[in-house]
């Protein structure tokens, strides 16, 4: 970690305002007054097929870089009666079913879309089916194939993480 903020610090020099989310930085981006952002697949297709982003931005990874997978994710809070168990249980396994699964492509937010195995894009609805087909990156299969995935980090360790960016790096500068 101490070498991760100490790069961190040291790239801040040449920060001139950190933005408060990334919707302002896709505006930016789109606007041309952002010239680069680490970004992900979802948030490169969506703002580019709303048009936020034009539909020509390119892509490019850096050497060695490894995905952080982050979705949408079912849980069940502790201490709830059995039939209440029972009716998510049901609600969560409907909605993992492969027919559910394949509105998860949406419009590219989620790319590459379903949690569960098997349910190619040709099972999604046509404006997403449209969407990917217009706005994906060819690229992308062969990325998500081949590059690591890393988990995100903890709860607890993630809270810190964006405390210390917020008390020593970003809150200074955002915008």
């Amino acid at each position: 970690w101490d070498k991760t903020w100490a790069f961190l610090k040291e790239l801040d020099a040449g920060i001139e305002y950190y933005p408060t989310g990334t919707g302002a930085t896709m505006k930016e981006l789109g606007e041309g007054s952002r010239d680069i952002i680490v970004s992900t697949t979802g948030w490169d297709i969506n703002p580019r097929a709303l048009g936020i982003v034009p539909k020509e931005a390119k892509i490019a990874t850096l050497a060695g870089f490894h995905w952080v997978v982050d979705a949408q994710y079912a849980a069940i809070p502790k201490g709830l009666d059995p039939e209440r168990v029972a009716v998510l249980l049901d609600i969560i396994s409907y909605l993992l079913m492969p027919a559910q699964q394949a509105f998860a492509y949406d419009d590219g937010y989620f790319y590459p879309g379903p949690a569960v195995k098997d349910v190619p894009l040709s099972m999604a609805p046509e404006s997403s089916r449209k969407v990917i087909g217009e706005f994906g990156r060819p690229e992308y299969d062969a990325l998500i194939a081949s590059v690591p995935k890393e988990m995100p980090l903890d709860a607890d360790k993630m809270v810190m993480a964006f405390r210390r960016w917020d008390e020593e790096i970003g809150a200074k500068k955002s915008k």
